[in-house]
C-alpha cells in the first residue's frame, strides 16, 4: 500500500515537472515570430527552472530536452515545406537543436549539486556558454533563434549587442527568469514553514535587484545610442522583390518573363533616384557573369536607370577553376551605372547538406538521411563592393546569422550591409520572419 502511494507521488511529481518543461518550450515559441511576443521570453524559462530545482543532472537533461523539443517542433515546422527534406533528417536536426536547452538543464543541475552556487550565477552563465558553443561548432554551427534575438523589436535593448553580442542580451533574459524563479522558490519555502517561525519581512532577493539594475541600464544605454544617431547621414537604397515562384525560377521558358518583371520593378524604383537597387539572391535566371546575353540585358538596364544594380546570380564555378566542373558559386554581382561589372561577391558560408557535402571522403552520410547534396562551392575572399558613396558588404542567405563574418566585412571597410536571400522555399511560414528578426542584430 505504501509502495503504491510512493509510486503515485513520484509519478505525479514527474508529470508535473514534464508539463512545466513543455510549458517553457511553448512560451519560447510564443516569444519569436510568427507570434513575436518577445516579452514572454523574460518568463519563458521560469517553469523549467522550477521543474529542475533540486533534480540530478540526468533529470535536468531530460527536462531540458523536453522543453527544447517542444520549442523546436513549434519553431521549425517550416522545414517540411522543402520537398527533398526527409523525416529522419528532421528528427535528427530537431534533436540536435534541442540539445542546447538539454545541456543547459544538465549543466545547471550538475554545477549546483557539486558547488552549491546560487542559481542566479549558474543559470545565465551556463546558458551563454552553451549558446556560444552552439554557434561555433564547425559545420554544425547554428546561431538560429538565440534567446536574445527574441527582443529584435526593442530597438533600445538591441543596442546592448554592440557591446556584448546577442549573448549579452541572452544572459540578461536568463538572469531575469532566474530571479523570478528564485523568488517563487523562496516564497514556496517560506509558506511551508510554520507560521510562528516565518520571517516578518519579505526581502527582495539580491538576484532580482541586480537583474532590475542591469535591465534599466541596458534600456538607458540603448536610448543614449539611439539619440546619438538620430541625425546621422542617410543614403537612399532601393530593393525590388519579384516574388517568383520556386518552380518557375529555373525553368528556361520563364527566363524572359522573370527579367521583364525585375526590369519593370527596377525602372519603378529608379524614379526615386537611389544610389543602388538590389535584387534578391539568385534573382537573375542564369549566370550573369558568363552568359553574354544575360549580362547585356542587366547592363543595359543599369545604363537606362543610371544607377548601381546589385543582383543575385548562380555562377558556374568551372569558369574560375576547371576542376570545379558541375559546381556553382552563389554570387552577388554589382553593375555600375555605365553597365560595367564593378565587382562581385561569392557566398562563403554555405548551408551544410543543402548546398554542399560536409567532410567529403571522411564521412559516408546515409542516403536515408541526406538523399542528395548541393553542388555549390564556398569562396574564401571577403569582398567589398564600391557603389558610389557607399562601400557594400554583401551577405547571402543565412550568412547574416553569423556575426563573425559580418564583423570582418565591416573591419575591411564596408559601411552598408546588404543581405540577399531567397525564402521562396518556405512560402507563407514563419521562416522569413524569423530570419528577419535575427538580421536586425547585424545592423
Amino acid at each position: 500500500m505504501e509502495g503504491d502511494l510512493l509510486r503515485r507521488i513520484v509519478s505525479s511529481v514527474a508529470t508535473k515537472s514534464l508539463l512545466l518543461s513543455v510549458f517553457s518550450g511553448s512560451l519560447l515559441i510564443l516569444s519569436f515570430p510568427n507570434f513575436d511576443l518577445g516579452v514572454l521570453a523574460w518568463v519563458a524559462l521560469v517553469p523549467l527552472l522550477l521543474a529542475i530545482e533540486g533534480k540530478g543532472p540526468l533529470q535536468g537533461y531530460a527536462l531540458g530536452c523536453s522543453a527544447g523539443v517542444a520549442f523546436v517542433l513549434g519553431m521549425s515546422y517550416w522545414i517540411w515545406t522543402v520537398p527533398t527534406f526527409k523525416l529522419l533528417a528532421g528528427v535528427l536536426a530537431g534533436f540536435y537543436i534541442a540539445q542546447h536547452v538539454a545541456v543547459w538543464g544538465l549543466g545547471v543541475c550538475w554545477i549546483r549539486r557539486r558547488m552549491a552556487l546560487p542559481l542566479a550565477l549558474v543559470a545565465p552563465c551556463v546558458w551563454v556558454a552553451v549558446e556560444y558553443l552552439r554557434s561555433h561548432v564547425g559545420f554544425l554551427s547554428l546561431p538560429w533563434l538565440l534567446l536574445g534575438q527574441s527582443q529584435h523589436a526593442s530597438l533600445a535593448l538591441v543596442q546592448l549587442s554592440s557591446l556584448t553580442g546577442v549573448h549579452g542580451l541572452s544572459f540578461l533574459i536568463v538572469l531575469v527568469n532566474t530571479a523570478i524563479a528564485q523568488a517563487l522558490l523562496d516564497a514556496g519555502r517560506r509558506m511551508r514553514q510554520p507560521v510562528a517561525t516565518r520571517e516578518a519581512a519579505i526581502r527582495a532577493p539580491r538576484a532580482a535587484i541586480i537583474a532590475a539594475v542591469l535591465v534599466i541600464g541596458a534600456f538607458v544605454h540603448g536610448a543614449v545610442v539611439i539619440a546619438r544617431y538620430r541625425d546621422a547621414d542617410t543614403t537612399k537604397v532601393a530593393i525590388v522583390q519579384g516574388n517568383i515562384a520556386q518552380d518557375r525560377k529555373w525553368d528556361r521558358r520563364h527566363r524572359q518573363s522573370i527579367l521583364d518583371e525585375y526590369g519593370r520593378l527596377t525602372r519603378e524604383a529608379a524614379t526615386q533616384r537611389p544610389v543602388m537597387i538590389v535584387w534578391p539572391e539568385t534573382a537573375v535566371p542564369g549566370d550573369v557573369l558568363h552568359d553574354p546575353a544575360l549580362r547585356d540585358k542587366v547592363a543595359a538596364l543599369a545604363r537606362e536607370t543610371a544607377t548601381h544594380l546589385l543582383v543575385g546570380s548562380s555562377e558556374y564555378a568551372k569558369f574560375s577553376d576547371k576542376a570545379l566542373r558541375n559546381k556553382h558559386y552563389n554570387s552577388m554581382v554589382l553593375f555600375a551605372p555605365n553597365g560595367e561589372i564593378a565587382g562581385y561577391y561569392r557566398k562563403m558560408m554555405l548551408v551544410p547538406f543543402a548546398e554542399y557535402e560536409p567532410l567529403p571522403g571522411r564521412v559516408a552520410w546515409p542516403r536515408t538521411v541526406v538523399p542528395a547534396f548541393g553542388a555549390f562551392v564556398s569562396a574564401v575572399d571577403y569582398t567589398i563592393l564600391p557603389a558610389g558613396p557607399v562601400m557594400v558588404g554583401a551577405t547571402i542567405c543565412w550568412e547574416n546569422i553569423f556575426p563573425d563574418l559580418v564583423r570582418e566585412v565591416v573591419k575591411r571597410g564596408a559601411n552598408v550591409i546588404v543581405n540577399a536571400t531567397n525564402e521562396a522555399w518556405f512560402g507563407e511560414t514563419a521562416a522569413p520572419r524569423q530570419f528577419l528578426a535575427m538580421s536586425v542584430f547585424r545592423a
